[in-house]
């Protein structure tokens, strides 16, 4: 039977944690599995039906039905009035539109929204390998309406480089919400190139035929990579040359550097449109997105996991009520393991992984400690 022929009408009540509710549209009864009663119900989506059967709710501490008279309807995208959410958030990428970040919000953001009954505002403020983001959302109020998201150790390192002129201390200026995905950074070269793996990147360099390689932000995670590629293993580029969000890989197609290290799935775009390839994974143990490019260490060189692979973490500024960090952890989670997003993380290659407040708290402490014990990062990073 379909929705139309049971005459049922759909509602989302968004107050409690990841549950949907159902009222008949002749005598609107509502049901809430806990036993109390809202006065406002709130539109659906067709997603909440299986098969075109109407979900049954749950009935755990009792049942309690309101009358038509009672029952006060509202529109679609608000909550209940004094409740959390109850207005718009504002959720900050801190890199340019295109990049893994935002290919990641862009997919789970709307979920999140239909789950919390009101709108999730991507924004996109780029700058300093995702310190000026990051610094606007630990300057905003924290009262749950605006969050963000970042990679560490990635815009950690960024932070650490910018020094004092940073403005921000992520470690103590954020507190996590959780983790939504994880990633790494990969090298590419054009796609006509005749550059098959990370030795011959080596042999390019050595020969004097490359000089400049690219990446992200100068004195930012990629840098430091590629300077630790230099002294491990040989790497011997002349010139880094940093850019902004996905803007590597553009510089590799309009072949103004030869090579770049840029996030898996930043490159994806341009490796699917056939002008890029990946020619080494610099994490282990490898990447979903290309999961037949060998790692760096399956080439024979060293393990920079620790500081190339990616932790995707939403954040929020510090001090915000843990009862709001919760919610929005569970909006998240709904959305990280909804269907669609199921779909588009096969489709697409995108590695969705779900981790609570506390594990991503433990692979922030994770990231600090391993940049902690480098001894010559202030010199490799050039750290102000």
């Amino acid at each position: 039977m379909s929705v139309a022929q049971a005459g049922i009408k759909k509602y989302f009540i968004p107050a409690c944690k990841n549950q949907r509710y159902y009222a008949e549209s002749t005598w609107a009864s509502v049901i809430r599995h806990t036993g109390f009663l809202y006065s406002r119900i709130f539109c659906a989506t067709e997603q909440n039906y299986l098969g075109g059967q109407l979900l049954k709710t749950r009935l755990v501490k009792g049942t309690a039905i309101l009358g038509l008279g009672a029952l006060a309807l509202t529109a679609c995208g608000t909550s209940e009035e004094g409740a959390y959410p109850d207005d718009n958030i504002e959720l900050i990428v801190p890199f340019g539109p295109g990049g893994g970040a935002s290919n990641f919000m862009q997919q789970l953001a709307p979920i999140a929204s239909e789950e919390l009954g009101v709108n999730i505002r991507v924004d996109h403020i780029e700058g300093v390998g995702g310190v000026t983001g990051m610094r606007q959302l630990a300057e905003a109020d924290n009262d749950g309406y605006t969050i963000g998201t970042y990679n560490p150790p990635a815009t950690n390192i960024a932070q650490l480089a910018e020094g004092e002129g940073a403005g921000v201390d992520l470690y103590e200026d954020l507190t996590p919400i959780a983790i939504y995905g994880i990633g790494g950074w990969v090298m590419i070269v054009p796609a006509d190139s005749e550059v098959e793996d990370l030795n011959d990147v080596v042999d390019q360099y050595d020969s004097g035929v490359w000089t400049n390689l690219g990446g992200e932000h100068v004195g930012g995670p990629t840098h430091l990579i590629a300077e630790m590629m230099k002294e491990n293993d040989g790497l011997a580029f002349e010139n880094y040359v940093g850019f902004e969000g996905g803007e590597a890989s553009a510089a590799v197609m309009r072949n103004e550097v030869p090579a770049a290290i840029i996030t898996d799935s930043a490159a994806l775009a341009a490796v699917e449109s056939g002008d890029v390839k990946v020619v080494g994974v610099l994490y282990e143990p490898g990447s979903e997105f290309y999961p037949d490019v060998p790692t760096a260490v399956d080439q024979g060189f060293s393990d920079l996991t620790d500081i190339s692979r990616l932790t995707r973490i939403l954040w929020a500024p510090e001090g915000t009520d843990q009862e709001k960090i919760d919610v929005l952890a569970d909006a998240f989670q709904v959305a990280v393991e909804d269907e669609r997003s199921r779909q588009w993380s096969e489709d697409t290659g995108s590695p969705l992984y779900f981790g609570d407040a506390d594990e991503a708290q433990e692979a922030l402490d994770n990231a600090y400690e391993v940049l902690e014990n480098m001894p010559n990062l202030n010199e490799i990073i050039g750290s102000n």
